[in-house]
């Protein structure tokens, strides 16, 4: 799962706790989980923060909630491989 705010002067805002609340159910079940972006309006404990576009990306990342994202920010794990097969000419 893919998780983040919204950019932009009418975003809506992105609550911290609904971002924690969706990453348990991920981890519970065993579902990727990725926080990408704070978006504009980013609300931690009780409080709104503005943000701004280009530090969006890395204040999400700087929460390291990510769950079974490897180093790159690709899945550690591949469901899907390609095969000869998949090829065509």
């Amino acid at each position: 799962m893919s998780v983040g705010g919204e950019s932009g002067v009418d975003a809506r805002p992105c609550d911290y706790d609904w971002v924690l609340s969706l990453r348990e159910q991920c981890v519970a079940h065993g579902i990727l989980f990725r926080f990408h972006r704070t978006g504009a309006h980013f609300i931690k404990d009780g409080k709104m923060y503005r943000v701004r576009r280009c530090h969006q990306l890395s204040q999400a990342h700087k929460a390291n909630i990510d769950y079974k994202i490897g180093k790159y920010l690709v899945p550690e794990t591949m469901k899907f491989e390609w095969k000869v097969s998949d090829y065509h000419d």
